[in-house]
């Protein structure tokens, strides 16, 4: 290799981050000094994210033209929406000197996009994360196949695969048998398979996910042709020793006598789940308990079915220790539930139950935090607006627990159409207005400060601190604990230090003192102190103090105190 100094520095810059491949590496190196850091953070270190049309042939060949930056990708997401903008870092795209056009021409598919696709693919060999997205229309079979084969050849990091789209339009009966030849196996933790559509190969992909994915830790499987047929196979023949998250939901009605059997044997053999959520639509109950889960922590099911209820095929002494519970209660006994200490939070589902009907589930789980009331408990039933009003008084204002005293708790209400006396709404209007419709122009009003505002999260190329988010984590990683143990520790601590000094932030220093006393901690100031004679050698150096003296003993003879304003230069 050439003497370092006499290389480019973007091609440096390659040759440095390539021989680094996680992130925790990335962030010791930017410690270690002032370049590193402009360096790695925010060249390197977060831009690993590619979001683009598959039949963007512009794209893929500019990426399967460049070795050195396919092979740092970490995560693809293809959506199939070839009017939108390609999602690829800004810094990025300065350093590589590529700009793609402002305004695409109209998208027409090619016969070359796939293939170039399909190559810069094949050169991703850090690839860890592949989501394929297709909201509407069919993607044919070979589309499928072909990409499948090129992530099990070459993509051997892979951990997380999402598919998430309506149907596969299957033009060959042989690309079934295709798909169910591919013998590399992928070593993945996540598989996610999302409104899988009427026409899909289920079948086939149920082989992949039992035979080819061996390592699985999170799978998740919804759509019309997951069964509960289907569910119960997979729980029959299935064997992944790290599974530590389960979601299967399964819509469509379909007579399986031997689901819950199989579900017992499943749960026993795999004593590594932590979370698992089952919405099973028309299934009979369970004839036994499973009762070797030592680290299942969350729990959920859905409205539509009453068979997988927690009690009726978990034992006591597991649901005893769970900490999260995402369950209806409208057909447990809740007299037989175990005294749940250990549970934090819970999101109760009260469609057709009689309004207070949580009441003796709180009584079972004495430290719960947070509650998430849902349901259409509030509409059912021809009470008066005044008891409605009433009820919602007595929820918002906090549970008191018998022999507690009153405790705080964080309630979230849904669905309710009368409400009053609110002390704290939360509304996500993005949220609610991209779920009817994702076209929707939304515009933020930003306010009249824009140069405040430039300088605290503006792009650091016009002078602003960037990307908060991984300063935030660079500057956790050097105190070695999260973001979130440092806010437990400024509020749990016995008291403060601060190097801040009396002399230029009196009221803000009383002020926390006044705070930090009141709860029984104590406030301590270290900061520099100002001595008397660097005060008058400071005064006897400037130039103007005589002038400047005169006017402020004017100006407060005149006006009194805090009659002056001192603009000065702004600083970080």
């Amino acid at each position: 290799m050439p003497y370092p100094g006499r290389l480019p520095i973007h091609t440096l810059w390659d040759e440095i981050t390539s021989l680094l491949d996680l992130t925790k590496d990335l962030l010791s190196l930017a410690l270690t000094c002032h370049t590193f850091k402009e360096l790695i953070i925010p060249h390197h270190l977060e831009y690993r994210y590619i979001c683009c049309d598959p039949h963007r042939a512009d794209v893929w060949k500019w990426f399967a033209s460049r070795l050195h930056l396919s092979r740092r990708i970490r995560c693809v997401k293809l959506i199939y929406e070839p009017h939108g903008r390609v999602l690829l870092p800004q810094a990025l795209i300065k350093i590589m000197d590529w700009t793609p056009s402002s305004n695409p021409l109209p998208w027409q598919p090619t016969v070359e996009a796939l293939p170039l696709f399909r190559n810069a693919l094949s050169q991703m060999i850090s690839l860890k994360e592949f989501i394929w997205t297709h909201g509407r229309g069919w993607t044919s079979s070979d589309e499928f196949i072909e990409t499948s084969r090129v992530l099990t050849n070459t993509t051997h990091c892979l951990e997380a695969l999402s598919i998430k789209f309506d149907s596969v339009l299957w033009t060959d009966p042989k690309d079934r048998l295709r798909l169910e030849q591919l013998s590399v196996k992928f070593y993945m933790e996540l598989v996610q398979f999302e409104k899988i559509g009427i026409n899909y190969p289920c079948d086939a992909l149920i082989h992949m996910i039992l035979h080819l994915c061996p390592d699985i830790e999170d799978l998740q499987l919804t759509g019309p042709r997951f069964t509960t047929a289907k569910v119960s196979y997979i729980m029959q023949h299935a064997n992944w020793k790290n599974l530590r998250r389960l979601y299967f939901y399964s819509y469509t009605p379909h007579h399986t006598p031997d689901l819950p059997a199989n579900m017992i044997l499943f749960l026993n053999k795999h004593t590594t789940l932590k979370s698992l959520y089952l919405e099973l639509a028309d299934s009979p109950l369970p004839n036994s308990l499973a009762s070797c889960l030592p680290n299942l922590r969350s729990i959920g099911s859905g409205t539509h079915n009453s068979a997988f209820e927690p009690s009726t095929f978990l034992s006591n002494d597991i649901i005893s220790r769970l900490v999260h519970w995402h369950c209806p209660i409208r057909n447990i006994n809740i007299d037989t539930l175990p005294q749940m200490n250990n549970l934090k939070s819970a999101c109760l589902q009260l469609y057709g139950v009689l309004p207070g009907a949580h009441v003796p589930f709180l009584l079972k789980a004495p430290n719960l935090k947070r509650i998430r009331l849902k349901g259409d408990f509030l509409d059912d039933y021809s009470e008066t607006l005044q008891l409605r009003h009433a009820y919602l008084l007595r929820v918002f204002t906090g549970w008191r627990h018998p022999g507690r005293g009153s405790r705080e708790i964080r309630l979230i209400i849904e669905e309710i159409t009368h409400f009053t006396k609110f002390k704290l709404l939360f509304l996500d209007l993005l949220t609610f207005i991209r779920g009817f419709n994702p076209k929707t122009p939304i515009l933020t009003l930003c306010f009249p400060g824009i140069t405040a505002t430039i300088l605290k999260i503006g792009p650091e190329e016009l002078g602003g601190r960037g990307d908060l988010a991984t300063e935030g984590e660079f500057l956790a990683k050097e105190t070695g604990m999260s973001i979130n143990e440092i806010n437990i520790e400024l509020r749990d601590c016995d008291g403060v230090i601060t190097t801040s000094t009396r002399i230029f932030e009196p009221e803000s220093n009383e002020a926390l003192k006044a705070y930090y006393e009141g709860s029984g901690r104590s406030y301590y100031v270290a900061g520099p102190l100002a001595i008397t004679s660097i005060d008058q050698l400071s005064r006897e150096q400037s130039p103007d103090r005589h002038a400047v003296e005169t006017f402020l003993d004017w100006i407060f003879q005149t006006h009194g105190e805090r009659s002056v304003i001192y603009m000065g230069p702004l600083r970080d």
